[in-house]
């Protein structure tokens, strides 16, 4: 007995030597405790924190993992962000079979999901599947890679955007929200049966938010690992200003326009996406069904996400496209005599056209290798307590996987000088356009983008349709815009000025 006195009178007498020797002891139990799973090689990782720094998480980092690609030489490499267990594929085959697996169509639990992405993008199991296949028939419904759409596009094109860009008048201002309107409408058209105009303020104010919650959405989640992060006085992690932003979305259109498809439904007339889901919603409550995700709640988390992805990414991929046409105004010379070759200056180009305009289709396909806009992706995971294995390595459940869409796109393996801006790489020796499957803009396997046909055909039909009427030049004097990237959940270029001058 006083053997155990003596010890506690001797620990409580050097309470901080015994405090940091516990600590010690219990970092190097952690370090070197035998691990249930087999790791690819890493960064050193330590407790609590991993092996990513929040100024690493806070950057786009793509980059970084593809020099980790190249120093440890393996196409898998493994991040731990303060217990956030990652897996990250660098080759398009690996990508390909991992994210074609049954096993692997959930998304991993994220805190970002408690605010955005809750309809068709951050969902999972039977929810994920009823929803998706009824969103993708609908909109099939609605013109998803038909006629109907590229009518609208061209619409858009010759009756509203030829119109904005004309009263500019060659003088040089930010195409950024010109184009993001022209892009979000024919979303807009498809889910809520029609357009917006151009100086409809609140429209104007919904996009420069949904611009916003990009980088918003990604503060939020770099918080969401930070104890106690919501005490922290201000709003250093973006939380107040998403939710907000995402409030006053719903309270200006999201909202009015389900009030108003509620106020004139009629089932005999089904014009648009909300309509066809009211339709379901009130079909399955007529004939009992409770096993379903046909409610008020799912259709606006539907919107929030159809809107985001309707717009975001094409719209940023356009600045790019643009952008790149400045620092190549050679590509772009050869992009507009093929223009003028092909169609002339009078008719609307349309998607025929494609097979005559190979260059065209390949400057696009450049431009999204070039820059893409999703740098990792949207994650993969089992939702399971089962461990991943994939190709001799065991990560722990609900392990998040990604593509490192930077590795995919620039691995030298595979690209010939992929540091370089060089479209004819995807032209064939016969001069038609070869598609290239690595350049994975769309993702790959069972949840790509549901609307990858849609946006191939609004960048093509507003690329060509813009540059035959208009050369996109430099203001007078102003240097080259940088292609710095800005991090956010898409990547964008900073701003920049653009003179669209018509011939």
């Amino acid at each position: 007995m006083s053997l155990i006195a003596n010890l506690v009178n001797a620990v409580l007498e050097n309470l901080t030597t015994s405090l940091v020797f516990l600590l010690v002891f219990l970092v190097l139990w952690w370090y070197f405790k035998p691990s249930p799973y087999r790791l690819p090689p890493s960064p050193p990782c330590f407790p609590f924190f991993g092996n990513t720094s929040i100024y690493k998480a806070a950057t786009i980092g793509d980059d970084d993992e593809f020099e980790l690609y190249l120093k440890y030489k393996t196409p898998i490499t493994y991040r731990n962000f303060f217990g956030l267990h990652a897996m990250l594929l660098h080759k398009y085959d690996l990508v390909k079979e991992f994210f074609s697996s049954d096993k692997y169509t959930d998304r991993p639990h994220l805190a970002i999901d408690e605010f955005v992405f809750r309809g068709l993008v951050d969902v999972s199991g039977p929810r994920w599947k009823e929803q998706r296949r009824f969103a993708l028939s609908t909109l099939r419904d609605f013109g998803l890679g038909k006629n109907e759409i590229e009518l609208k596009i061209q619409e858009e094109i010759s009756s509203e955007l030829y119109a904005a860009f004309d009263e500019k008048n060659g003088a040089p201002f930010n195409m950024n929200s010109l184009m993001g309107m022209a892009i979000s409408n024919i979303i807009c058209s498809m889910v809520f049966g029609h357009r917006f105009q151009y100086d409809d303020t609140t429209f104007q104010k919904i996009l420069r938010l949904q611009n916003e919650n990009t980088v918003y959405i990604q503060w939020v989640f770099l918080g969401s690992f930070v104890p106690f992060s919501d005490w922290i006085p201000g709003d250093i992690f973006c939380k107040k200003r998403l939710i907000n932003n995402l409030d006053e979305m719903k309270t200006k259109i999201f909202r009015p326009e389900f009030k108003k498809h509620m106020e004139k439904y009629d089932p005999e007339h089904i014009n648009d996406f909300t309509d066809a889901f009211i339709k379901e919603m009130k079909q399955r409550e007529e004939n009992g069904d409770t096993e379903h995700w046909f409610t008020e709640q799912q259709l606006e988390w539907n919107i929030e996400d159809l809107f985001a992805a309707g717009t975001e990414t094409t719209s940023n991929t356009m600045r790019w496209v643009f952008l790149r046409m400045l620092h190549n105004p050679e590509v772009q010379e050869r992009v507009r005599q093929d223009i003028h070759r092909v169609i002339g200056k009078d008719r609307l180009p349309s998607m025929k056209d494609r097979l005559d305009l190979p260059y065209i289709e390949a400057v696009l396909l450049e431009c999204q290798r070039k820059h893409h806009v999703v740098p990792y992706g949207i994650s993969h995971s089992n939702l399971d307590d089962n461990p991943i294995e994939f190709k001799g390595y065991i990560f722990p459940p609900s392990t998040t996987t990604a593509m490192n869409v930077y590795t995919l796109h620039n691995d030298p393996e595979y690209w010939h000088e992929p540091e370089k801006f060089n479209p004819d790489r995807f032209i064939r020796e016969d001069g038609k356009f070869q598609k290239d499957e690595h350049v994975v803009t769309f993702s790959v396997g069972k949840r790509s983008c549901l609307g990858e046909s849609l946006a191939r055909q609004e960048l093509f039909l507003f690329f060509t349709g813009i540059l035959q009427r208009y050369k996109i030049t430099l203001p007078p004097g102003d240097p080259l815009p940088s292609m710095e990237r800005v991090p956010g959940v898409t990547l964008s270029p900073k701003p920049y000025n653009v003179c669209f001058v018509r011939d």
